[in-house]
């Protein structure tokens, strides 16, 4: 198994203060509430979502990703399940062994 088949799993993570886990459709307006921020996502590699229709939609195509081995994030949340966040890789090379 490659390392972009291994990340693709997004396994779950646990640490004391947070969970990680895959994004998922029930993160949907969890998602909505920060990502619609420009001061949020003022230096990320993607722009404010413009409404909840957008962030579910991007929601859907990240679970072909996944499925597909294109996408290598998290969902961050917290101790009482509030999704609060991603985290995670924009790409993965294996020949570098980088990521």
């Amino acid at each position: 198994m490659s390392i972009k088949q291994i990340a693709a799993q997004t396994p779950l993570l646990k640490t004391p203060r947070l969970t990680l886990r895959k994004i998922i459709p029930k993160d949907t307006k969890s998602m909505f509430l920060y990502a619609k921020n420009p001061l949020v996502t003022r230096y990320l590699t993607w722009n404010p979502h413009k409404n909840l229709r957008y962030t579910r939609a991007y929601i859907n195509l990240l679970q072909e990703k996944y499925q597909t081995c294109e996408f290598y994030d998290w969902g961050i949340h917290d101790l009482k399940d509030k999704f609060i966040g991603t985290c995670g890789f924009t790409q993965i090379n294996e020949t570098e062994k980088s990521a």
